[in-house]
């Protein structure tokens, strides 16, 4: 059996593009924090959480860097 890893990333994209295609910036950025917050519970119950909340708070602030300089480009 071969992991089909290409399609399996493509289909979850396409699954959560369907959730979230007419969402403002504002709650798309809430439903990843809702998902990042969900993982860090399973995190913690398997004892990772401290090294996945460092990487979270980095990349979180990176989106809100990226998001904010897109919102001052548009018109």
């Amino acid at each position: 059996m071969s992991v089909k890893a290409v399609e399996m990333v493509r289909k979850i994209r396409d699954q959560i593009y369907e959730e979230i295609k007419d969402l403002s910036v504002e709650e798309q950025m809430e439903f990843y924090r809702k998902g990042s917050e969900e993982l860090q519970k399973l995190l913690k119950k398997k004892g990772m959480a401290e090294e996945a909340s460092k990487k979270t708070s980095q990349e979180d602030g990176k989106q809100k860097s990226e998001i904010s300089a897109r919102e001052r480009k548009a018109p």
